[in-house]
């Protein structure tokens, strides 16, 4: 699950959206949401403050933070599908959706209060673990010329360092993920 074709497949025309307790809809939510998250979020942010989800799919996160006063609301995706399917259920224009790779963010540096994460670093330890697995399949001791380097930087390792990019100065990196601890900590040395 850590290709983009893999989620703008997930998410063409007609997908389930996440989780809405103002709409009674709780089905397709990673994780958990807002209802569980709610006591995490108060403690790491504001609701003046600028706050970016990072690889929202199709979770109503953004929007229940917006319904709640969080005023400043951003959501972002590298899958088209996810942001443009967001765009057109979202009831209010509340959360500004914009497609984009969350390890290439476009934003300023300093210009985030709060970063969200849920799921979108399991993510990225899957495209890195599908990446050493294709390593291991092609590996050919006998090759004479030499496969393409690879970027040796992990693709989790890119999304962190862009996380921290856009945090301005005592922001928060707040992250959701099903790893243990000792599977996650060391990313964030």
């Amino acid at each position: 699950y850590g290709s983009k074709a893999y989620w703008d497949e997930r998410f063409e025309e007609g997908c389930t959206v996440g989780a809405s307790s103002e709409r009674g809809e709780v089905n397709n939510e990673w994780y958990a949401g807002y209802d569980e998250l709610e006591p995490i979020i108060e403690r790491f942010t504001r609701r003046n403050h600028r706050v970016l989800i990072l690889g929202c799919g199709t979770s109503t996160l953004g929007e229940e933070l917006a319904v709640r006063g969080f005023s400043r609301v951003e959501a972002v995706d590298y899958s088209e599908n996810a942001i443009l399917r967001m765009r057109e259920v979202q009831e209010q224009r509340l959360v500004d959706y914009r497609i984009m790779d969350v390890t290439k963010m476009t934003y300023p540096d300093r210009s985030v209060d709060c970063v969200i994460d849920k799921a979108t670093l399991d993510t990225m330890k899957q495209l890195d673990d599908d990446d050493d697995d294709d390593d291991l399949e092609n590996f050919d001791p006998g090759a004479t010329k030499r496969a393409p380097a690879r970027d040796p930087e992990s693709h989790a390792a890119r999304m962190l360092r862009e996380a921290c990019r856009v945090l301005k100065p005592g922001g928060h990196y707040v992250c959701v993920t099903y790893g243990e601890p000792a599977t996650r900590l060391s990313l964030f040395d």
